[in-house]
């Protein structure tokens, strides 16, 4: 008896001792999956807060095409820009270093559950406005026919206006009309130095669908209004509680008063031929056909039209730049500067309307950094 009793304690001890044994082993084996499964929760997360913070970065790209950042003093700071995901947290800060550059920070956090501290990374990139270019510096660049009469007016003086060109010191006086083939201008008041530039590139059509890096498909593609052919209007700003309506179809800024629309300065397509009756407008238009400028009307910025500029009964004033592809180019069919109509250089309003419709594009991008 003694010996059975001695036998079964043995059996007893063992077996309570696998059962210790296979107790640690499944606790341990619990906490290494447990481990594991928060490691590749923090993996994930950790992946999620660098493509936060890259994405961080890109939100000022988001922002600026047509929008008043331009106007942001050079040195000066955009507003923190704060957004929660989930978990994780970006902070985005935005420093104007130069006319044309920024200087864009991208923070991104989330709690750590190894840890209990947060998960963070930051990336800083280098960004350049980089604005469609002109092919000439003419206040009209024509690829045929242009005629100007009467009271008509091309004048390549440089002249500042309205608050997008307000605090800008005028530039040289440039050509009148750039023209591939003077004897096809019929002209009365066109001044400049000279008063006519002729080249050959000018009767390209190329010329005329391409703004340094940027496509005529590209512009249109961000055009911020769109009509369709055979629009006439007056536009006027329009304004509500003090704010700028810069979805109303006919609010084409304010270039003549000092408001909220003041700085609106839309791209605006046109698919057809389009007339400003009155009113007063600024910023890109593109044009598929024959831009009309009657009724007084006033337009600041730059005019691209696939066929030609024409002048209404009461005329009116463009300052800054045109540009006319005349694509149905036959007798009979050209620009005609009529009594009433003035074009006028005003390379500060061309300049700021451009950089208001470029692209933002990396310069440099830093590595990522993992903070402290």
């Amino acid at each position: 008896m003694t010996r059975l009793r001695r036998r079964r304690g043995l059996a007893l001890l063992w077996t309570l001792a696998t059962l210790i044994l296979l107790s640690i082993l499944a606790t341990g084996a619990f906490h290494m999956a447990l481990g594991d499964a928060r490691r590749a929760n923090d993996a994930q997360r950790a992946t999620a807060v660098e493509q936060a913070a890259n994405a961080a970065v890109y939100q000022l790209a988001a922002l600026w095409p047509g929008t008043d950042l331009d106007s942001v003093p050079i040195g000066d700071t955009l507003p923190v820009a704060i957004r929660t995901r989930g978990t994780v947290t970006t902070v985005t800060r935005a420093l104007r270093s130069s006319t044309t550059t920024w200087w864009v920070t991208g923070t991104a956090f989330s709690p750590d559950s190894t840890s209990h501290e947060s998960t963070l990374r930051r990336v800083a990139l280098a960004a350049r406005v980089v604005p469609p270019t002109l092919p000439t510096d003419a206040v009209l660049t024509a690829r045929d026919s242009v005629e100007v009469i009467g009271s008509g007016e091309v004048a390549g003086r440089d002249t500042v206006a309205g608050a997008l060109g307000a605090g800008c010191t005028p530039g040289a006086t440039t050509a009148g009309i750039a023209t591939p083939d003077s004897t096809h201008l019929v002209f009365g008041s066109v001044t400049g130095a000279p008063p006519v530039w002729q080249h050959p590139s000018v009767a390209s059509p190329a010329l005329y669908l391409t703004f340094g890096a940027e496509s005529w498909a590209d512009l249109t593609m961000r055009a911020q209004i769109v009509l369709p052919g055979g629009t006439t209007l007056t536009p006027a700003p329009s304004v509500s509680a003090g704010v700028c309506n810069r979805g109303t179809p006919g609010n084409w800024g304010d270039p003549l008063g000092g408001g909220p629309c003041a700085r609106w300065a839309p791209l605006i397509w046109v698919r057809g031929d389009v007339t400003l009756n009155g009113g007063a407008a600024q910023g890109l238009l593109l044009v598929d056909g024959t831009v009309t400028i009657a009724g007084g009307a006033e337009f600041h910025g730059v005019i691209a039209a696939r066929n030609d500029l024409r002048s209404g009964a009461g005329g009116g004033v463009v300052l800054g730049a045109v540009l006319v592809a005349d694509s149905a180019a036959y007798t009979g069919n050209h620009s005609l500067i009529g009594p009433g109509l003035r074009l006028q250089r005003a390379s500060c309003l061309v300049s700021a309307v451009l950089r208001r419709h470029a692209p933002l594009r990396p310069v440099r991008l830093r590595p990522w950094a993992v903070m402290p």
